[in-house]
């Protein structure tokens, strides 16, 4: 697959198992399907969800209810600094724990 220059830091992938990537990652950012919630919660991540279309708007404040990650961000207000905030809340201490779980 051609991906466009990109920075090193950067690591593209075609695909990858959501079950094996999410143990490996310290919290998670994604639109929020059923499915993709479930691995990173079974993973123990911290997650934000991203909603932008059906149930992903339920499991974000589902996921924020349970206190496992920051109020979802609907694409429609998805920020730089959002995004930046929702990171920063899921790398608190608080988000740890549920982590090391």
């Amino acid at each position: 697959m051609w991906f466009p220059e990109i920075p090193d830091s950067v690591f593209p992938l075609v695909d990858c198992p959501h079950d094996w990537l999410f143990p490996q990652c310290l919290a998670v950012v994604h639109h929020g399907g059923a499915g993709t919630t479930a691995t990173g919660i079974r993973a123990g991540c911290p997650t934000t969800i991203v909603p932008f279309f059906g149930d992903q708007f339920f499991w974000g404040d589902r996921i924020h209810e349970k206190g496992l990650g920051p109020a979802p961000i609907p694409i429609s207000e998805l920020t730089i600094e959002a995004l930046s905030d929702a990171i920063n809340f899921m790398l608190q201490s608080e988000m740890f724990a549920f982590n090391s779980d």
